[in-house]
């Protein structure tokens, strides 16, 4: 009935993941086609189905088969470069060449494709849990060689880019190395390869994230600090584009675009950064257990500690019961709570276990303002903007000065990070989050909410899609790009969290309190 378990370690707790019995690709389209159903009816089908039955049910096990599928999504099958290969780029597509197979998030067959063949940086994040955990030793080796490929494109740039692609490659992206090599150790015991591979990511750590102002002075480096001061180890994304440094920080911070940064991400401190780099420290000490160092590992636990207190003291709002991101007040040139914008990515510090269990509460009592019958929204519904009202604002504020008026307007625009729309990874945090403080039920909704969605959705449409509309269950507005299909970190966190929804069936969900 559900086919293999896994295991997965997140943090100090082992997991089970979740997968279906197999189902070859045209198995999976007859299911559909015997089961005649649209998306709505499919979605009114399965909406009293809750837990075990809900896994069970036709529509699931169709989806869940889908998504365990990674075959159609592997590219780079025969290499054109290796290990010690100087910088090689596609001179057609402006794909730079890697030296071992990795899976790309869009099919690579498909008119709505925006990208080509391009390992993007954070999506193998999610996309490595599932090849990791699939019970394929192949989708394993293929999850070893993308932190390969990344080690390979480190060397010759100095940083992880936001993918293999000219275009992009002038940025990296949010830091989740750490977390995909530690998934690896669980699965192999290789400690000989984590010691290699938590070496190369604390050089990133070092390299790109943490070096100060007074440090790219004097080593002559290029790229503007993260760090927000010297005495400090908060960090923001900074713009490398000189014609838009906004977006390039925007991009950088995986949320290409949202309202979130006020059309000034360089000049903001977001949670999701300062969250991923406190596991790298957390992640850091825990390879250092492992390895026998105890010392190296009571270092990196003091410097978590030191980045915990920092992001508490200046991000979290007692009053609100929340986490907001920092911007800079030009003015007074002092970095401020944004407190006028509630995002999911307040829960970040309840996946990284940062959070008290007294904060963990408070943040639980905004959770109603995310919640759609489809999954979680990224943002709640009164960061949306009335758009014919804000271009009748500006149009009158500033009628004697028109040619402001297009640039404003760009500012309040919609993103595509914005509300009503539903990131999955952003909801991977949320449940994971939820389910560390031991919110079962509550996790337990938004999951099932979420997995009735990506069936409902892959029932009409055979595929399914980069992001959802929390308010129809169908394709997420876009705007940046092509609406994209595929997808990805979708696939990855629906089995994730299909694994998630079996475990608290089982009972199994152990709370890593504080």
């Amino acid at each position: 009935m559900f086919g293999r378990l896994r295991k997965e370690s997140i943090g100090n707790e082992r997991r089970t993941v979740f997968f279906p019995k197999r189902r070859s690709r045209e198995k999976i389209q007859q299911q559909r086609e015997e089961l005649g159903l649209s998306g709505s009816e499919t979605y009114q089908l399965l909406a009293p189905l809750s837990g075990k039955v809900l896994l069970e049910s036709e529509p699931m096990q169709n989806v869940l088969a889908y998504c365990a599928d990674w075959e159609p999504f592997i590219v780079n099958k025969e290499p054109k470069v290796n290990k010690n290969s100087p910088l090689t780029v596609n001179p057609q597509t402006g794909e730079i060449y890697l030296p071992n197979p990795f899976v790309i998030p869009s099919k690579s067959q498909g008119k709505s494709r925006q990208w080509g063949d391009t390992q993007f940086y954070w999506d193998e994040y999610f996309i490595g849990k599932a090849l990791v955990n699939s019970n394929n030793p192949r989708y394993l080796q293929i999850a070893k060689g993308q932190i390969d490929n990344f080690e390979y494109i480190f060397n010759l740039l100095g940083y992880i880019p936001n993918g293999s692609e000219m275009p992009i490659v002038t940025r990296s992206q949010t830091p989740y190395l750490t977390g995909m090599i530690m998934d690896i150790y669980e699965a192999t015991g290789d400690k000989k390869w984590l010691d290699e591979k938590i070496a190369f990511a604390k050089k990133e750590y070092y390299d790109v994230w943490m070096y100060t102002e007074k440090d790219r002075e004097e080593k002559g480096l290029r790229r503007p600090s993260h760090r927000i001061s010297e005495d400090s180890l908060l960090l923001r994304y900074v713009g490398t584009d000189i014609i838009n440094e906004h977006y390039a920080a925007a991009a950088a911070g995986t949320e290409d675009d949202s309202k979130e940064w006020a059309g000034r991400a360089h000049e903001t401190v977001p949670i999701t950064l300062n969250c991923a780099v406190y596991k790298y420290e957390k992640e850091f000490a825990e390879a250092a257990r492992i390895l026998g160092r105890p010392e190296e590992a009571a270092h990196w636990e003091a410097v978590a500690e030191k980045r915990k207190q920092e992001i508490n003291e200046k991000m979290w709002d007692e009053r609100e019961g929340t986490y907001f991101n920092l911007q800079l007040n030009r003015d007074t040139g002092k970095w401020e709570k944004d407190s006028s914008y509630h995002t999911l990515s307040t829960f970040m510090p309840l996946w990284v276990n940062m959070a008290s269990r007294e904060q963990a509460e408070k943040v639980m009592q905004h959770l109603p303002k995310f919640e759609s019958q489809y999954g979680l929204f990224i943002a709640s519904a009164d960061t949306a903007v009335d758009q014919t009202k804000i271009r009748r604002i500006n149009r009158t504020a500033y009628a004697d000065y028109p040619r402001f008026v297009p640039a404003l307007d760009d500012v309040f625009k919609e993103n595509q990070w914005d509300y009503p729309n539903l990131w999955a990874p952003m909801e991977y945090f949320a449940f994971e989050g939820m389910l560390n403080f031991g919110k079962t039920q509550e996790a337990k909704k938004a999951i099932e909410s979420s997995l009735r969605a990506n069936a409902a959705f892959f029932q009409e449409k055979g595929t399914l899609p980069e992001k959802l509309n929390g308010l129809t269950g169908r394709n997420g507005k876009s705007y940046q790009y092509n609406d994209q299909e595929g997808f990805g970190w979708r696939n990855a966190v629906t089995l994730i969290a299909a694994g998630r929804l079996l475990d608290i069936e089982n009972g199994k969900i152990n709370p890593m309190l504080q």
